[in-house]
């Protein structure tokens, strides 16, 4: 009985080990080309030394001068992520259609902003209520009575 046991336990163990690996060999072929540092851990890969450092960016202006402005680097459970410090880059991700935010972004954004200019989407609903509230403050008679603001900040600047 104990040898059916070990078998199956050993063809078990067997099987998980060549999933995993024909799991792993299918997914993210494209950043697995892409130079970046060595993971410490596989349960906390690089995140512990991007979130716990002494001095801000110890890690990451170190990988940017090693790696350049777009390197991959482990998340947590072996995830690969991508760092991006190149505009150029990031616009043209940014922009694309396919580029769409998780709902978690978009509820945190709203959280901190307020649903103010920094976080308006393609709603026109939105787009009315900030033009509409936007207004007020460019009127001819609004203008005309910054004119002694400026001048005073003008002669103090």
């Amino acid at each position: 009985m104990d040898e059916v046991r070990y078998t199956l336990v050993l063809v078990s163990l067997t099987l998980l080990y060549v999933s995993y690996h024909l799991f792993h060999r299918m997914r993210n072929d494209e950043l697995r080309e892409i130079r970046g540092p060595a993971s410490p851990s596989w349960i906390f890969g690089n995140m512990l030394q991007l979130t716990l450092t002494p001095t801000y960016g110890e890690y990451e202006f170190e990988w940017l001068k090693k790696y350049g402005a777009v390197y991959r680097f482990k998340g947590c459970f072996g995830e690969d992520r991508l760092m991006i410090s190149d505009p150029a880059a990031l616009h043209t991700l940014l922009s694309r259609e396919q580029f769409a935010l998780g709902p978690g972004m978009g509820n945190g954004g709203r959280l901190i902003y307020n649903a103010g200019c920094t976080w308006l989407t393609d709603s026109e609903k939105d787009h009315q209520r900030l033009r509409t509230a936007l207004n007020e403050g460019f009127t001819v008679a609004a203008v005309r009575s910054y004119i002694p603001i400026f001048e005073r900040v003008a002669q103090t600047v």
